[in-house]
C-alpha cells in the first residue's frame, strides 16, 4: 500500500478511503480478488505445484492463500485444479 500512496502522493489511510469510496470495496479486497483469478489461472497449470502458484500469484503464506482461496472460491486449490 505504501508504493501505491507515494506514486499517487497521498498517505496510505487517504488511498485506502478513496479507493473503498469510488469502488465500493478495499483496496486489500480488490487486490486479493485480482490474486485470486491468477491464482485460479496458474492452477489450470497442472504441472505447477500448489505452492508455486501460492507464490506466482503474489501470495507469501501459503496457509493463508488456502484460507482465502476457500473462502472466496469455496474449495480448497487443490478441488479447484481438479475440477478444472
Amino acid at each position: 500500500m505504501g508504493d501505491i500512496a507515494a506514486h499517487a502522493g497521498m498517505n496510505r489511510s487517504a488511498v485506502c478511503t478513496f479507493f473503498r469510496r469510488h469502488t465500493g470495496t478495499t483496496l486489500i479486497e480488490a487486490v486479493n480478488t485480482r490474486r485470486i483469478d491468477v491464482a485460479k489461472n496458474l492452477l489450470r497449470r497442472k504441472d505447477l505445484p500448489i505452492q508455486q502458484v501460492c507464490f506466482l500469484s503474489g501470495f507469501n503464506d501459503v496457509p493463508y492463500f488456502f484460507r482465502l482461496f476457500k473462502r472466496t472460491v469455496g474449495i480448497t486449490p487443490k478441488e479447484y485444479r481438479r475440477l478444472e
